[in-house]
């Protein structure tokens, strides 16, 4: 199969200083593509031009038009990665999110040489809100309107449902823009950035608390997330697919006692009290009780339907968390030395 992206092609990645766009610019300048990067503050410029060098920079917000079009131009590939995070800090996730589409889309679906956009969007916008199913597939969709929704699951959902409405409106995309979406599970890994907040916030958590969940579910390794969606941009049978990205089955528990166990000599403890799933019995009429109680018992898998677009090996589940735990001690993310 011959790749869609050629040698030397211009392609943007938004988001630029963030976890998972450093990943995925860091591969496509390996890979002897020409890579632009938006940024919203000039604060984080200076290290992120010593780690990617060759790097093209323009000044963009999700929240305004100011430097879409200048970013876009000339571009022949979209990697829309920029969105609000899953942390208490950002406030208006979900209108920000949504903003940010329309405000991008504008622009991308009427460029005269952007071809396809790769939209990073998540697993949350796939398997909750109360479905009560046991596998999910791309073919599913988060219920944005179930009563006490988690804020970053709606916000992941609506995003890409606005984003798919846009592109498959013949009015509004009057370029022909082909587009593919990523649904990363739980994303894990080092982080190239020592500013990414998501991954320490997760790990710390996990540690903090004293109770070893037997819930099941996916983790992924950053690294190969970003793989995956060079793979699916290059790949034209991938147009007009969402695709899950779930990479190792494991149980937070599981996650827990390895990082425990490998990094004890360094002062990362934690009480590991088993949990069992019927405690969430009670409070299934609420939707994220009614969510995580199947997967506290093992009951809920899923079904990728297009694994062929990406076929290659994916980390080891205790290895990506080694790497990553390496990379936030390094960073006093966590442990003892913490900032």
């Amino acid at each position: 199969m011959t790749d869609m992206m050629q040698k030397n092609d211009l392609v943007l990645v938004t988001g630029i200083t963030g976890y998972m766009a450093t990943w995925v610019a860091k591969d496509l300048l390996e890979k002897g593509y020409r890579v632009r990067g938006t940024y919203r503050s000039e604060g984080k410029l200076p290290f992120i031009k010593n780690l990617l060098p060759g790097i093209e920079l323009v000044k963009a917000d999700l929240n305004g038009d100011a430097g879409w079009e200048d970013a876009l131009t000339d571009v022949k590939w979209l990697f829309h990665v920029a969105s609000p995070q899953a942390v208490a800090t950002e406030s208006k996730r979900t209108e920000t999110a949504i903003a940010g589409i329309d405000n991008i889309f504008k622009f991308a679906l009427k460029s005269p040489t952007l071809k396809k956009i790769l939209l990073t969007s998540s697993e949350a916008a796939i398997a909750y809100g109360k479905q009560n199913k046991h596998i999910y597939t791309e073919n599913d969709w988060t219920n944005a309107d179930a009563k006490g929704l988690d804020d970053y699951m709606k916000s992941k959902t609506l995003e890409e449902r606005r984003a798919w409405q846009l592109v498959n409106d013949a009015q509004v995309n009057t370029s022909h823009v082909a587009m593919a979406a990523i649904n990363p599970s739980f994303v894990i890994g080092p982080s190239l950035v020592p500013w990414a907040r998501y991954s320490a916030k997760q790990v710390d958590q996990l540690l903090s608390v004293p109770f070893s969940l037997p819930m099941v579910g996916y983790a992924v390794d950053v690294r190969d997330v970003a793989q995956m969606q060079i793979s699916l941009m290059n790949n034209a049978k991938a147009n007009g697919t969402r695709n899950l990205a779930m990479g190792i089955r494991m149980t937070m528990a599981e996650v827990k006692r390895d990082v425990i166990e490998d990094f004890h000599d360094q002062g990362i403890h934690s009480r590991q009290i088993p949990i069992p799933a019927w405690l969430l019995w009670p409070f299934r009429a609420n939707t994220t009780a009614a969510d995580f109680y199947p997967r506290l018992k093992g009951t809920v898998d899923y079904n990728p339907l297009h694994p062929e677009f990406y076929t290659y090996q994916y980390t080891n589940l205790r290895q990506s968390m080694s790497d990553m735990m390496t990379q936030l001690l390094r960073d006093k993310a966590i442990g003892p030395e913490a900032k």
